[in-house]
């Protein structure tokens, strides 16, 4: 016991002595971890500056190099994630909850408080700084009443012409992984011992007093300016003159005449302070997946369309709440306009990857918690993944009843339209096809997405032999292959006979995963059909759109061939020309003599400006034409019959639905003064 009170007293002492000498320290300042001096212009941003500055410095200091980080993002994105805590205020689905996010305002201690309990930046060049600000029309003030309608907001918020699509689908965002409020932010004792502590203190206070020197001070006269954020990063009370002493700040107004740029302020002007905090550390950069799922999206269910506006994050806001005494929690994703202009709060969740939502038609203006199933009704829920990150499309499928009624899933999609606006979003299939009470209904080729990978399918006649015995009578089966990865692999397509909506698919992939699907035919968008897809064991979504009937392709002859006296050489294609196999032109001409196949993508002209067919009369060659561009010349020689084949492995994924023109050239000295014959031409055309 002795022996452990010993070690107690003197680590007590060693604090002791390490507190005094600290103490002692006249000067002291972490300029070393800063990122340089910035400029917010006219806009009133000082507040994300101060915080993103704070983490910049943060982030250096634990070994992440100089960092550039987005403080337009942070201004931004942190007015349309906020949440108005009253909900007595929201009176309608289309009362703005949010903010716009043009304009600036609020605490730089509470963008501390918001980095390190959720929030996150990305670098200045995934959303660069606007000094100048945004076109807001007529709309300029925050106060306008334009700004009470979400719609107008929304519109704002998420137009990509404000909000880039790679603020939103970065490699990497930063973020603090803890805070500490000072308790007393005119305490230059407190603020002192924070930075000893080797962390930036981020200051909120009333901009008043006398700046006129290279010092600021207090000055109960001075005139009072309105709120200003900024980061003390040091100290500096050497000089033997009090007024001399003073903190040394990372003012976002532009580098002063100081040294470094920075703005110094005595110790008197600390008592303009409100707010003061400190983050406690950083987290490992990375991505923020559930991001890309923000944005306007053209959305269409079972054919139903409207407009799903993803403005927020399940629980991003949940610090906003918990300060304003909200005991619930954060589920907000957004608004969905309905195609009468209808609005509806949506609330969900985002996990793994997958976009769970609802909205009540019969109550549209959901308060932020508000479950699918609760007091205030069933909500309709949306099961969707992004299919393609980048573009930002979704797919999936929703369920109308209660979770504990079984019900069959319906299929249905969102997508980005190019303008905020627009509503090319919405897929457009050739042609809707057939009633969805038909098998072949599929039968053609569709374009599927999903993963973030771009296949075709292409389902071309009904083989019902291809379906297991156990399941015949109530599956049909589709003969179908896909194209994806430059090459053809067969699929297992299986169509539900009483409800030939309902589409399964198998497949592999080209990196060799396994593909099965649950698809579904939308009722009223016919030629599109969605679902859940299972990519290498890992739940994913999917969507087909048709493009096209199905084809199988085939070989047209035309023009005449030339050869000695009336008979003339002849060419015949066999095998079928589809992406993926492999087919023969053949010759039957003179035995025993050279060949060569001309290979070209035109019948009407060459690329030097030849028109054909062109007569090779004039060359020697009477009765003779040129009828196919020579493109690729292929070598071979007749046998003994005189036949010739020369094999064409059919690789390239342009060629489908066009194909290519071909002829055979015999070098035949005894025909003709040119010496050669020439074939009748062959179009080949792909089939899908």
């Amino acid at each position: 016991m002795t022996h452990h009170r010993s070690v107690t007293s003197s680590a007590g002492l060693l604090a002791l002595a390490l507190t005094s000498a600290l103490s002692a320290q006249s000067s002291f300042n972490l300029l070393a971890n800063q990122t340089p001096i910035r400029n917010q212009g006219s806009r009133n941003t000082c507040v994300t500056f101060a915080a993103v500055a704070a983490l910049e410095a943060a982030y250096h200091r634990a070994g992440y190099g100089r960092l550039d980080l987005s403080e337009e993002f942070e201004s931004y994105a942190g007015k349309m994630f906020w949440l108005h805590t009253n909900w007595q205020d929201i009176t309608g689905p289309n009362v703005t909850e949010n903010q716009v996010g043009a304009f600036g305002g609020g605490g730089g201690t509470g963008h501390v408080r918001w980095l390190a309990s959720g929030m996150r930046v990305p670098t200045e060049s995934d959303m660069p700084y606007r000094p100048g600000g945004y076109d807001l029309g007529a709309h300029r003030s925050w106060q306008d009443p334009f700004w009470d309608v979400q719609k107008n907001v929304n519109e704002f918020n998420l137009d990509p012409r404000n909000l880039p699509r790679r603020a939103l689908t970065a490699s990497r965002y930063y973020r603090g992984s803890g805070f500490a409020m000072l308790q007393d932010p005119r305490s230059t004792t407190e603020i002192e011992t924070v930075l000893r502590n080797r962390r930036e203190v981020v200051w909120d206070f009333i901009v008043r007093g006398d700046r006129s020197g290279a010092i600021w001070h207090a000055d109960p006269n001075g005139a009072v300016l309105g709120g200003h954020a900024m980061v003390i990063v040091g100290y500096d009370r050497s000089d033997p003159d009090p007024r001399r002493h003073y903190f040394i700040c990372k003012n976002s107004w532009g580098p002063t005449s100081n040294p470094g740029g920075y703005t110094y302020i005595g110790y008197d002007y600390v008592q303009y302070g409100y707010a003061a905090a400190c983050f406690t550390g950083v987290r490992a950069p990375g991505p923020w997946a559930d991001l890309a799922f923000v944005g306007r999206y053209n959305l269409c269910f079972d054919g139903w369309r409207g407009t799903l506006d993803i403005t927020h994050l399940p629980g991003i806001a949940q610090l906003w709440l918990n300060e304003a005494g909200v005991t619930v929690t954060d589920r907000r994703i957004g608004t969905f306009f309905d195609s009468n202009g209808q609005a509806h709060r949506v609330n969900g969740q985002i996990q793994g990857g997958e976009l769970y939502f609802w909205f009540k038609g019969g109550f549209p203006n959901m308060r932020w918690d508000d479950q699918r199933e609760s007091t205030t009704g069933v909500g309709r829920g949306f099961h969707y993944h992004l299919v393609s990150t980048n573009d930002g499309e979704m797919a999936g499928w929703h369920h109308d009843n209660p979770g504990l009624i079984p019900n069959p899933p319906i299929g249905g999609y969102a997508r980005r339209p190019s303008t905020i606006l627009g509503t090319d979003g919405f897929l457009r299939p050739s042609f809707s096809g057939s009633t969805p009470t038909d098998v072949l209904q599929y039968l053609g080729t569709w374009d599927l997405q999903f993963d973030d990978v771009a296949a075709r399918i292409t389902f071309e006649r009904r083989d019902d032999s291809i379906v297991p015995a156990a399941q015949r009578g109530v599956w049909a089966g589709l003969v179908s292959h896909v194209l994806e990865g430059g090459t053809r692999r067969p699929v297992t397509a299986l169509v539900n006979i009483s409800s030939p909506r309902y589409l399964d698919l198998a497949f592999d992939l080209a990196d060799g995963r396994r593909v099965t699907t649950d698809c579904y035919m939308l009722t009223w968008q016919r030629g599109v059909f969605a679902g859940a897809a299972t990519v290498g064991g890992v739940t994913e979504s999917i969507y087909g759109v048709r493009t096209g009937a199905f084809s199988s392709g085939g070989f047209a002859s035309y023009g005449r061939g030339c050869g000695r006296g009336s008979t003339p050489i002849s060419q015949t294609g066999s095998g079928t020309p589809q992406l993926g196999s492999t087919v023969y032109l053949t010759l039957i001409g003179q035995p025993n003599l050279p060949v060569a196949l001309n290979i070209g993508a035109s019948d009407t002209g060459t690329t030097s400006g030849l028109r054909l067919p062109f007569d090779l009369g004039t060359w020697g060659a009477p009765g003779c034409q040129l009828l196919a561009e020579p493109l690729l010349v292929q070598p071979a020689r007749t046998n003994a019959l005189g036949r010739a084949d020369i094999a064409i492995r059919l690789s390239d994924p342009g060629l489908v639905g066009v194909g290519f023109y071909s002829q055979f050239v015999q070098l035949d000295p005894a025909a003709n003064a040119l010496g050669a014959t020439f074939s009748n031409g062959v179009r080949t055309r792909l089939g899908d």
